[in-house]
């Protein structure tokens, strides 16, 4: 018992490092994943008024806007589960800054 309590207390790291960052971390990506999602099922729900937005509001200069609106709500379903779960999280945080970027620039009221 006694080795147990020695390694604990001489470890390089806290406890509470050990414990609560994995946590910590788990609750952003499902936050992040869970804000994407929503907002994909959403342009999902109304079809006809996701394509009138993208083009007449976003005008995604580098695709038709009906391929930017199924490009970007196929994204925003499939790209925050893998962000949420923790696999291929940088790969796909990376295409979903893309994509927000890619936003930021085509929507002239931001």
């Amino acid at each position: 018992m006694r080795l147990h309590i020695r390694t604990f207390l001489m470890a390089e790291r806290p406890f509470t490092q050990y414990a609560l960052q994995p946590l910590l971390l788990l609750a952003f990506r499902l936050y992040v994943g869970w804000a994407f999602f929503v907002d994909g099922s959403v342009k999902l729900q109304s079809w006809a008024a996701t394509l009138s937005v993208f083009r007449e509001e976003y005008r995604v200069p580098l695709f038709a806007p009906e391929l930017a609106a199924a490009l970007w709500t196929g994204i925003e379903l499939t790209l925050p589960v893998l962000v949420a779960f923790g696999v291929l999280t940088r790969p796909a945080a990376l295409v979903l800054f893309a994509f927000n970027l890619l936003a930021v620039f085509s929507y002239p009221y931001l």
